[in-house]
Formats: C-alpha cells, sequence, structure tokens
C-alpha cells in the first residue's frame, strides 16, 4: 500500500505539485495570520490603547501647564487649550474631564474645567464621582471591584497616575481607563472603549474567512496560468525528447527566454545536433564497414574457386599418373612399347 503511495506521488505532474504546495503555502498563511491576529491583536490593541492614553495625559499636562496664568486667574481654560483637548478628545474617541477637587464642610466638591460646568450632564458627573471615590478618595470595595461593583485591572501606574481595565458591569462592555493628577493640581480622568476591538477583531476574522475563500480562488485562476507557463515549456523540451528517442532530429525547442527552461531548451537543440552528426557519422563509418565487410565476402569467394581450380586441375594429372602406374604395376601390358608409352605419360603430368 506505501509503495502504491509512493509511486502516486512520484507520478504527480509538475503543475499538479505546484499548485499543491502554493495551495498549502496560502493556507498556511492565513490561518498563521488569522491566529495571529486572533491571539495578539488584543494585547497589541490593549498597549497600544494605553501608550495613547498616556501620552494624552502627557499632553493634557502640556496643556494645562501653558494655560496655568489663566486658570489662575478665572479658572477656566483657553478656548485655544479647550480646542486643541477637544481635537485630542475626538480623533482617539477619548471621554476627557479635568475637574478640581475642594473640601468644602466635610463634602467633596466638583469644579469642571472640562468639559465646562454649563456643558457637562449630570451623569457625567456621576461618573466623574463614583471614579474619583474609586481613584483618589479609596472607598473602593475591596480593592480590585469599583464601586458599582464594576470588575477592574490594573494595567500600569506611575507616579501621577494609573490605568485600568475596566468591565462595565451595569452595559457589559470594557473600557481602559487613566485616572491621573496633573502638575497643575488639576485631576483628569480619560475612559475609551475597549470593547469596540474585541467587535473589530470578530469583524476582521469574518472578514478575513471571505478574503481567504477569495484568495484561494483567485490564486488557483493565477496558479493554473502560471504552472502552465511553467509545465508548457517542459512538456514541449520532453516531446522533443521522445522523437530524439525515436532518431527524429528535425525538431527544435524555440528558445525565447534566457531563463532556467531558455537553457534546458538551448541544451536540448545542442543534443540533438550533437546526436544527428554522431549518428551520421557511425552510419558512414558503418557503410564504408559493409564495403570492407563485403570485399572480404568476394575476397573469400574468390580464394575459394581458385582453390577449386587448382585442385580440380591437380586431380586430373594425379589422377592419370595414378592410373597408368598402377597399370604397369598390374603388368596390363607386357609389351615394352606400351610401358615406354606409360612412362612418358606419367612424365608428361609430373
Amino acid at each position: 500500500m506505501r509503495k502504491r503511495e509512493n509511486c502516486n506521488v512520484r507520478g504527480m505532474s509538475i503543475r499538479t505539485k505546484l499548485m499543491i504546495t502554493m495551495l498549502l503555502i496560502l493556507g498556511f498563511t492565513l490561518c498563521a495570520f488569522w491566529m495571529l491576529n486572533y491571539a495578539l491583536l488584543p494585547g497589541y490593541y490593549q498597549h497600544k490603547k494605553v501608550s495613547m492614553l498616556v501620552d494624552s495625559y502627557n499632553s493634557v499636562n502640556t496643556i494645562t501647564q501653558k494655560d496655568q496664568p489663566q486658570l489662575s486667574k478665572n479658572g477656566q481654560l483657553s478656548d485655544k487649550s479647550v480646542r486643541e483637548i477637544d481635537i485630542m478628545s475626538a480623533n482617539h474617541s477619548y471621554s476627557i474631564y479635568l475637574f478640581e477637587l475642594t473640601n468644602f464642610l466635610g463634602n467633596i466638591m466638583y469644579s469642571f474645567d472640562y468639559p465646562s460646568s454649563d456643558t457637562i450632564s449630570e451623569r457625567q458627573s456621576k461618573t466623574v464621582e463614583e471614579k474619583t471615590r474609586e481613584y483618589v478618595l479609596g472607598l473602593e470595595r475591596g480593592g480590585s471591584v469599583g464601586e458599582r461593583g464594576d470588575s477592574k485591572k490594573k494595567i500600569t501606574e506611575s507616579e501621577n497616575y494609573s490605568v485600568y481595565k475596566i468591565m462595565d458591569d451595569r452595559i457589559g462592555s470594557e473600557y481602559i481607563e487613566l485616572f491621573g493628577q496633573l502638575k497643575s493640581g488639576q485631576f483628569v480622568y480619560m475612559r475609551t472603549n475597549y470593547q469596540s476591538m474585541t467587535e473589530s477583531v470578530a469583524i476582521f476574522n469574518h472578514f478575513l474567512g471571505y478574503v481567504a475563500v477569495g484568495a484561494v480562488v483567485v490564486s488557483m485562476l493565477l496558479m493554473i496560468v502560471v504552472s502552465n507557463s511553467f509545465a508548457k515549456p517542459i512538456l514541449k523540451i520532453a516531446d522533443i525528447a521522445n522523437q530524439m528517442a525515436n532518431l527524429d532530429f528535425d525538431v527544435r525547442y524555440p528558445v525565447h527566454t534566457k531563463d532556467e527552461i531558455g537553457l534546458l531548451g538551448h541544451s536540448i537543440n545542442a543534443l540533438s545536433d550533437k546526436l544527428e552528426n554522431t549518428i551520421l557519422e557511425l552510419k558512414s563509418a558503418n557503410n564504408e564497414l559493409q564495403k570492407d565487410i563485403q570485399n572480404k565476402i568476394q575476397i573469400d569467394e574468390m580464394r575459394k574457386e581458385f582453390l577449386s581450380n587448382v585442385s580440380h586441375e591437380l586431380k586430373t594429372p594425379i589422377a592419370l599418373i595414378q592410373g597408368y602406374a598402377e597399370g604397369l604395376q598390374d603388368n596390363i601390358n607386357d609389351d615394352q612399347e606400351s610401358r615406354e608409352f606409360y612412362c612418358e605419360v606419367i612424365i608428361e603430368n609430373e
């Protein structure tokens, strides 16, 4: 069974192997990208959000320090400072609150510098009051639970601020919050939604699934085109090599490129010319050898004929001599004249 599977793999065409390899690479890349996006993006997003909050805290600190003379004069930020904070809040989707705390007869009084006390809503004011009790006045319950029972986790802190990740149980949404005190003495509270990131990751993963399907389809079409561009020249060269095996050297591969396939085609053409010239030389040598063999055969035939003739010529006088000698031996003729005739015949055929 294993041997049969190995044969099937070996019999797979280069085009099929190339397509399967590219699809596997594409699938692995998409899966790896999806897993990295699912596993690492939330942490990276949180890190960037925290960094942006800290940068915004530093920017607000700089703005309030520049505005310190006007704050000391009328307790309000300048229009330019308000516009800068507005732009910061809008561009980064932050909720930013700047306020001062005063203790009047045991009661904590809030004086908002941003947004102004005239524009801040009662709900926003209540939220800031709750966060102040949690982060400043130390009235949180258990240290890890907020005033309303919200779950929170400290991410980072410094001497002047702390950053927390909050689960607002009332609405079931997560936030990242920064609470700190500026060099001007004001308190700052920043809040940005973290739940949107989770939804964005989910939406992006769904979108990535559709993109993966589209990428696979488009990649398959592109791989068919690309694999054909590689496979067709190789098949053409294989066909030429097959014709060369059948001693047909008239076909040539048209070399149009200088890449590896072009180099292979050029080598096949050179091999075809070399084989054709070598075979012609062998045919010529073979013809000469055939002629030599034919000449040798003719010489052998002539030698045999000569020997046959010589043998025949030799047999006739020998037989004659033998006959007359036997006649003399047997005394066929008693007269002297006949014996002399026999001796003359023997002498003539010596």
